[in-house]
C-alpha cells in the first residue's frame, strides 16, 4: 500500500502521458506554489534512489504550473530551459513536497525556481525558463 500525501494535497489535475507514467502526483489544495509526491518504485533508479529525471521532470512541470496559476495572460508555457541541482536522495516510501519562488510571471520569457525536499532536507532545487505559447 503507497503511503498518502500529508493533508492538504490532492491529487495531480494536469496529466500528460509521461505524468500519468510517473505518478501519481498531488498539488496543494490552497497554494499553487506547492505539490510533492510520494517515492514509488517507479520512480527509482537501479539503486533504490529516486531518479534524477523524474526530479527534472516534476520540477518543470511544478514551476510551469505554478507560474501558469499565477498569469493573468492564460498561462500557457513551453520550456526553453531548465537546470537541476541533486543535493540530496530519497527512497521509496518518502514524501517529496516541492516550493516553488516564481522570479519573472510577465512578458516574452517567464522563469521560477523550486525546492524540492524531504522531511526539511534539501533533495534537489531547479530553475527553468518558459515562453508562452
Amino acid at each position: 500500500m503507497q503511503p498518502a500525501p500529508p493533508p492538504g494535497f490532492v491529487p495531480w489535475r494536469h496529466g500528460s502521458p509521461v505524468l500519468d507514467a510517473l505518478g501519481p502526483f498531488a498539488s496543494h489544495d490552497q497554494d499553487p506554489l506547492r505539490a510533492g509526491f510520494v517515492v514509488t518504485d517507479n520512480k527509482v533508479n537501479g539503486r533504490g534512489f529516486l531518479h534524477a529525471g523524474v526530479i527534472s521532470t516534476f520540477a518543470d512541470v511544478a514551476i510551469g504550473n505554478a507560474l501558469a496559476a499565477l498569469s493573468t495572460e492564460g498561462g500557457r508555457y513551453v520550456t526553453i530551459g531548465l537546470t537541476c541541482e541533486f543535493l540530496g536522495s530519497a527512497s521509496i516510501g518518502d514524501w517529496i513536497e516541492t516550493q516553488v519562488t516564481p522570479h519573472k510571471i510577465r512578458g516574452r520569457v517567464v522563469s521560477g525556481s523550486v525546492v524540492m525536499s524531504r522531511a526539511g532536507a534539501v533533495v534537489a532545487t531547479a530553475h527553468a525558463l518558459f515562453v508562452p505559447t
